[in-house]
């Protein structure tokens, strides 16, 4: 009779151990409910149009003086996957006292690019990508001399249109 007690006793533990192990299903977690939309009201800003300085450099007013002149061709390519303005450097008179040679573009879209030709020598040139649309082109040269004041001086400002009409 002992014997049926001790094999109760391993059942209840062996039932217990199993239990106590997980073995069995536990309940569910409650459900979590959707979370509830909140509304929001976008309020678009005012948008304010700013115009754009034509930005240029600081230069001397005046013309250069003649002894020190020098010629930069400017030549725009008029395809329109490719509307690059290049500004190539001639010489002249002053070509030895030339330290640099600044090419601005103003974009007709805003956006200013500047190229610079340190100690130019003749045929050297930039090449800036320009729009389809009329662009400004501004040339200054800085010399290497006090007197006269080095510059910048203006040498060329025009507006190029894309393609003429005629």
């Amino acid at each position: 009779m002992h014997m049926i007690p001790r094999s109760v006793l391993i059942i209840f533990l062996v039932a217990a151990a199993l239990l106590a192990a997980g073995c069995s299903q536990p309940s569910p977690p409650p459900a979590t409910p959707p979370p509830t939309p909140i509304p929001t009201t976008i309020t678009p800003l005012p948008t304010v149009i700013t115009p754009v300085p034509t930005p240029t450099l600081d230069y001397i007013p005046g013309p250069m003086p003649s002894n020190f002149e020098v010629t930069v061709d400017v030549d725009r390519n008029v395809v329109s996957i490719d509307p690059k303005i290049t500004a190539t450097f001639r010489g002249g008179r002053g070509i030895n006292l030339v330290y640099s040679v600044d090419v601005v573009v103003t974009r007709s879209d805003g956006v200013v690019e500047k190229a610079t030709i340190t100690r130019p020598k003749v045929n050297d040139y930039v090449e800036i990508l320009g729009t389809t649309g009329t662009d400004r082109v501004q040339i200054f040269v800085t010399l290497m001399t006090k007197d006269p004041p080095p510059g910048p001086y203006l040498i060329y400002d025009e507006e190029l249109p894309f393609r003429s009409r005629g």
